[in-house]
């Protein structure tokens, strides 16, 4: 939109006549059904085409020509630099909360389903740590790259003029931002508990009540000023904490309504009719959120495959017994390889995928919510993902299983960005391996994969 057409060339027809050969002796110039379509990517403007930038026509990128070679327009599902959103058909003038047919803000009214924000394809995301710097903005200028998603971890000491910039810096590449929520273990240290394992810190945490009066108080907090910010957010709670409450807090079973967590107890006056229990926590962010940012923020739980002995009906036992309605998952790797040690590059597990595959379907299925995979590794998982797109189908066996995007980490632009130990994968491959973690090769790998984005309605 905010791009003018490219000017035409000489016109097919035009040629045909002044050179005297006929169509015959060539491509339809038409293409099929007398469409443009066999030459719209050709690089030139054949008429009815409003533009035509070959390799780059792009329905992911901003003020991209689109791969129908039409010109970005309000409607067609990207939000382009002079939009505050788009949401394709679903844009309407009457619908409660929806993004207005002039692509101009949102309606009056409420939160829109989150089908509506989320991208219409699988989409990508990539963390804002002060080390990277911009590179999330430097190679969507150099690459194309419509970035949808910008998370952060929002830890006990970030401040309000911490949390206002990143979320203007994930408003200014154009995409979601996510708060992570990560501060039960912070504070459970803080407070002076300890523990063989960081799961023994956070049991000992949610159990007094002073120090969740100040995580709700903290929680308050986030929701008003992503209520001021005005615009979508996703609210990821707790990631490791809550696996660990599931786990370890539930007597062995399953049930959220067991395990003890300080809830009405924590003195919160919003949430003095709630349960103490591992159910009334996650009632108690959906209510925070109810009361303070209802009509923008939407919450995501996090459930790691792992929990459980890997089995996707007793993740849907839990999520049904904590009786509270979430908006979105999150999960962590978004392949599967058999080891972590060297060799790992060559090593991806087909089987172990599959199960991966079937534990999301199950829950998706039972849900109705869509996977997010957060904290995915740069070098292993984008070249699992896609070693040679779009010749593969990890990605669409990933939408067909309910998976709606994928979160890059990206902790340092020094050295190997997967050489976080808690990760695992700390054998960089050889320099010449396709898997090599460079972050120029997950650059490529993401331009050629939004020149043909996957819809998460099925196909391209």
């Amino acid at each position: 939109m905010a791009r003018a057409p490219n000017l035409p060339t000489l016109s097919a027809a035009l040629f045909i006549a002044l050179c005297g050969c006929s169509e015959s002796a060539g491509q339809d110039p038409t293409g099929p059904g007398g469409s443009s379509g066999a030459l719209c990517g050709n690089h030139e403007i054949d008429a009815p085409e409003e533009c035509d930038d070959g390799s780059a026509n792009s329905d992911a990128t901003a003020d991209a020509c689109r791969s129908d070679c039409q010109l970005a327009h309000c409607g067609d599902g990207t939000r382009d630099s002079d939009e505050q959103c788009d949401h394709g058909a679903s844009n309407s003038d009457s619908t409660p909360g929806a993004c207005r047919e002039d692509c101009g803000g949102y309606s009056e009214g409420g939160r829109p389903p989150i089908d509506t924000v989320l991208p219409p394809y699988f989409g990508f995301g990539v963390s804002s740590f002060g080390a990277v710097l911009d590179w999330p903005g430097q190679v969507k200028a150099s690459h194309g790259i419509q970035w949808n998603f910008l998370y952060w971890y929002q830890l006990t000491g970030g401040s309000q003029s911490f949390l206002e910039a990143k979320l203007l810096r994930a408003d200014d590449l154009g995409t979601i931002p996510v708060v992570t929520h990560y501060q039960l273990l912070e504070r459970g240290t803080e407070a002076g508990y300890t523990g063989d394992e960081e799961w023994d810190i956070v049991i000992q945490a949610v159990q007094d009540g002073a120090v969740m009066g100040d995580y709700y108080d903290n929680v308050q907090w986030i929701m008003e000023s992503c209520a001021a910010f005005g615009k979508p957010v996703i609210f990821q709670t707790e990631p490791d904490s809550t696996t660990w409450l599931r786990q370890f807090h539930t007597n062995e079973s399953n049930d959220a309504s067991q395990g003890y967590v300080a809830v009405a107890a924590s003195g919160h006056p919003d949430l003095a009719d709630l349960p103490d229990t591992i159910a009334g926590y996650a009632q108690a962010l959906v209510r925070l959120r109810d009361n303070y940012a209802p009509d923008n923020v939407y919450l995501g739980l996090c459930l790691f495959d792992n929990a459980n002995g890997y089995d996707p009906e007793r993740s849907v036992q839990f999520i049904e017994s904590l009786n509270s309605q979430w908006d979105i998952l999150f999960t962590h790797h978004v392949v599967k390889y058999s080891t972590k040690d060297d060799g790992w590059w060559d090593a991806f597990s087909q089987t172990d995928h599959e199960r991966f595959l079937t534990w999301l379907d199950t829950i998706t299925t039972a849900t109705g919510l869509k996977y997010i995979h957060w904290q995915a590794v740069i070098g292993a998982m984008d070249y699992g993902l896609m070693p040679d797109y779009p010749t593969q189908e990890r990605i669409s066996a990933l939408v067909g299983a309910g998976s709606a995007a994928c979160l890059m980490d990206l902790y340092s632009l020094d050295g190997p960005p997967h050489s976080q130990p808690w990760h695992g994968f700390t054998s960089s491959p050889p320099v010449d391996h396709p898997a090599y973690n460079s972050l120029d090769k997950l650059a490529e790998r993401l331009e050629r994969y939004y020149q043909a984005p996957i819809s998460l309605s099925g196909g391209n």
